[in-house]
């Protein structure tokens, strides 16, 4: 019995050190979603073609009435990483963001003006959730340099039952997918 005892520790000893060194070479890799205003399809492998963003039923499906702007998210949070070819125009705007309507800007984002562009290309691979989420301004900030700034704040309840919208749980990623903004799910809360 106590023979079978110390080989069942030792066992475990071994494992446990050499899962502790197998671990020790894994790295994460970070690999940031990407939005375009220019088709990346022949760049990326996995891309979802977003279009009618200014459509009427897609702001009122998604909590866009009466917004001129929109922020592309991947679980929520705003996706900084804007392609466009070299030279080319990207067709956003870095604006103050306000992030949780208290009226004070907690960063800036990169927001796509819906007066000049209301499609987008957008990485979609296993563990992404994209998304969009209009903007409306939320008070004006006297910025030095700069002078008189406004403020973006993401839907909230006083605009819209419905805060923004995504791609869904039934949704599966993969390939080059377009879907209007129109059919994407929104989200209440």
């Amino acid at each position: 019995m106590r023979l079978r005892l110390c080989l069942l520790l030792s066992l475990v000893v071994f494992c446990g050190s050499a899962l502790a060194q197998s671990q020790a070479n894994w790295m994460v890799l970070s690999r940031p979603t990407v939005v375009s205003i220019y088709n990346i399809e022949s760049v990326k492998p996995d891309t979802l073609h977003i279009i009618a963003l200014d459509q009427t039923h897609a702001r009122t499906r998604c909590g866009g009435e009466g917004s001129l702007l929109v922020i592309f998210t991947d679980h929520g949070v705003p996706i900084a990483d804007i392609f466009a070819p070299p030279r080319k125009p990207t067709g956003f705007r870095e604006v103050y963001y306000d992030r949780d309507g208290d009226g004070q800007y907690d960063g800036i984002v990169l927001a796509l003006d819906l007066a000049t562009q209301t499609d987008v290309w957008i990485t979609w691979r296993a563990g992404d959730e994209p998304g969009i989420t209009y903007l409306h301004p939320s008070k004006e900030i006297l910025v030095k340099g700069l002078g008189l700034q406004t403020i973006y704040r993401p839907t909230n309840k006083l605009d819209s039952d419905v805060l923004s919208c995504n791609m869904g749980l039934v949704s599966k990623p993969g390939g080059h997918r377009q879907i209007g903004a129109y059919q994407m799910t929104p989200r209440w809360n």
